[in-house]
């Protein structure tokens, strides 16, 4: 929980509309948004209902003469306008901290870039991106040799960790490195490793993790990726990607394919709040191919194939499923008239259980409305054959209903209004209601 609340709270209204655009001077500029929210969910049937009050912040401020030294901050405050927790059917994972007011801040670090070798030097709460991600208070150093066709990376400092309560945030420990070189103009290779450490009753508990990942862009038409990851010394993971762009045709295509060849515990970070709530998982293949054609220049025509398939010795089970579906959508711009879009989608699931029907029809559509730098406006809806509810007993939903509808009003280029209204229709009704009041600087 964020101890200095207060003060991103008054950063975040000091900087709210009714202020200027932006803020800079000669040796100074400040980007990004912030934002103002009211949540509403209410449940049917007495089944609970909650409001909340959202502040967020999102900014940058860079040092303009010199051009090497920026600071980031990025975080939020959330209070409960009821004044007590709700009932669970309508919590999400943010209620269960303080029923009164907290926040969580997300970034708080400071930046020197772009010094010789020195590619960042970032110090400060951060992501760490990669194919081993990280979020970290602590300290990360880039650095790019060889005409920058390579890069190192090396970081470490203490895991973030928003909901987990057992542990103090001093208690564990994660560090990584990583090396990025580009052997040809088109051939990437990316080798990383992570350590993670924690503190326990029962001693220190410890994981490895390592990845090679390897890029090839053909011709700037296609686009290769293959990735490899360890954990604890022994494989975890292989997943392979193509990419394909002929603009001059109209044509787009995506082929993904993953297998986890062993199971996992737990992921070596306690940043998730969902491992023991969904399980173990499972070893699985994954594969999904997804095609585009442009038939003109307002009608576009897709298809999505995912198939999930589980181990031989692993059984179909809640948030484990085994599938395979086939989905086919078309949108049509400027409809009728000018800046509407139309989407329309449908797909077919076989379930592969027999535990319920083997084949599920599902589907959805959407109506977009738009008027540039002024207003969008989308209504739409969805039949979906699963669905996450994570405080619902526990479960899964399956064939669920949702009804939506969204507007976004852009008064002057640096302020908007967005108003979002979602319907769910299940064993209950739920509504969801969002108001938003933002702020680009």
């Amino acid at each position: 929980m964020l101890r200095a609340a207060p003060a991103l709270l008054v950063l975040a209204l000091a900087l709210m509309p009714g202020q200027t655009r932006a803020w800079e001077s000669d040796s100074l500029r400040l980007d990004g948004e912030t934002r103002i929210r009211f949540l509403a969910r209410i449940l049917t049937e007495d089944a609970g209902q909650d409001q909340d009050f959202l502040q967020t912040a999102d900014l940058d401020l860079v040092e303009k003469p010199w051009g090497h030294l920026g600071l980031s901050l990025s975080g939020d405050l959330r209070q409960d306008i009821d004044g007590r927790r709700p009932a669970e059917r309508v919590q999400d994972v943010r209620d269960t901290q303080s029923p009164v007011l907290h926040g969580y801040l997300y970034r708080a670090h400071a930046d020197l870039t772009r010094l010789g070798p020195l590619e960042r030097l970032r110090i400060g709460r951060q992501y760490v991106d990669g194919p081993l991600p990280a979020h970290l208070d602590g300290a990360r150093l880039e650095l790019r040799f060889l005409d920058r066709r390579l890069r190192l990376e090396a970081y470490g400092g203490l895991p973030v960790r928003f909901f987990d309560r057992d542990t103090e945030w001093w208690d564990a420990q994660q560090a990584g490195a990583a090396a990025t070189g580009r052997l040809t103009g088109s051939t990437r290779l990316t080798a990383a490793y992570q350590f993670w450490g924690e503190a326990g009753d029962d001693g220190t508990e410890a994981a490895h993790q390592a990845a090679l990942v390897l890029r090839q862009d053909l011709l700037e038409l296609l686009h290769l990726k293959a990735a490899f990851v360890w954990l604890d010394e022994r494989p975890r993971s292989l997943s392979m990607s193509i990419l394909a762009h002929l603009d001059e045709v109209g044509f787009e295509g995506h082929l993904r394919y993953r297998v986890q060849v062993a199971t996992i515990e737990r992921v070596p970070t306690s940043a998730s709040p969902f491992v023991a709530l969904l399980g173990p998982s499972r070893p699985h293949h994954k594969v999904a191919l997804w095609l585009g054609q442009r038939l003109a220049d307002d009608v576009f025509l897709y298809s999505d194939t995912a198939a999930r398939l589980l181990g031989t010795t692993v059984e179909d089970s809640e948030f484990n499923h085994g599938y395979v579906r086939e989905a086919l959508g078309l949108s049509v711009d400027d409809l009728l008239v000018d800046g509407l879009r139309i989407e329309v989608h449908g797909d077919l699931w076989n379930t592969l259980s027999a535990e319920q029907d083997t084949l599920v029809v599902a589907g959805g559509g959407e109506i977009r409305y738009r008027i540039p730098n002024f207003l969008r406006l989308s209504a739409g809806g969805q039949y979906s054959l699963y669905k996450y509810d994570y405080l619902l007993d526990d479960n899964e939903k399956t064939r669920v209903y949702t009804v939506f509808g969204r507007g976004r009003i852009f008064p002057v280029p640096w302020l908007y209004l967005a108003v979002d209204y979602e319907l769910e229709i299940y064993d209950v009704l739920a509504h969801r209601l969002s108001v938003t009041i933002g702020q680009r600087i």
